[in-house]
């Protein structure tokens, strides 16, 4: 198994400027395999309900989660809201339909949510930057996730429970068929303890030649 330092230095490595539109425009371990998590999503939506059913109901302890990361270190996780949230994620995501319109990964919103992470981690504002890399039409959304360390797929299942918003923004946001683009950013947080990841989602984007 991997030492936590080298998984933290694979995740960490810098960014290099956006592939061709053909390839997946990421530089890090995370951000693809992220891209990769969310072609699954949008292709079978039920299947996330599988997951949530088998790797996170059955991990409660009330309204603590019992997580285990890639080095089989155990972390209790504390949830506003216990399994509930993850039944009624698990209920979304059967009544979704079956596909959903593919998100296509783009190198300009890419670009800005990397820009705007580097500017101001706790609070980037990618939208205030997209302009340099393309033009964007229709709605946005900007998703964050902070968390334990992990998988890709425990980012999504995370972002999809969306424990303790009301509103399941976040959620909503991953399944809505309006948003057809998006950029991605994720790393190690600072103090070493978790990763975060920043996703831009947009109706329309057509990046710089």
């Amino acid at each position: 198994r991997a030492a936590r330092g080298e998984r933290e230095r694979r995740i960490a490595v810098e960014h290099n400027a956006p592939a061709a539109a053909n390839k997946v425009p990421y530089a890090n371990e995370l951000e693809i395999a992220v891209a990769e998590q969310l072609a699954l999503l949008r292709a079978k939506p039920a299947l996330f309900a599988t997951m949530l059913e088998s790797k996170r109901a059955p991990h409660f302890e009330g309204v603590n989660l019992r997580h285990t990361d890639p080095d089989e270190l155990v972390t209790m996780v504390r949830t506003a809201e216990g399994v509930r949230a993850v039944k009624e994620a698990c209920s979304v995501l059967r009544s979704a339909p079956a596909e959903l319109p593919e998100l296509v990964a783009s190198p300009g919103l890419t670009r800005a949510m990397f820009d705007a992470v580097q500017e101001n981690a706790d609070k980037p504002s990618a939208l205030s930057r997209v302009q340099q890399y393309g033009s964007v039409k229709g709605s946005a959304r900007q998703i964050m996730y902070r968390g334990p360390y992990g998988s890709a797929e425990d980012v999504l299942l995370g972002v999809l429970t969306d424990d303790g918003n009301k509103q399941r923004s976040r959620q909503q946001a991953l399944l809505d068929p309006a948003f057809k683009y998006y950029g991605v950013c994720a790393g190690v947080e600072k103090e070493g303890r978790g990763h975060y990841v920043w996703l831009l989602l947009v109706s329309e984007f057509k990046d710089k030649a």
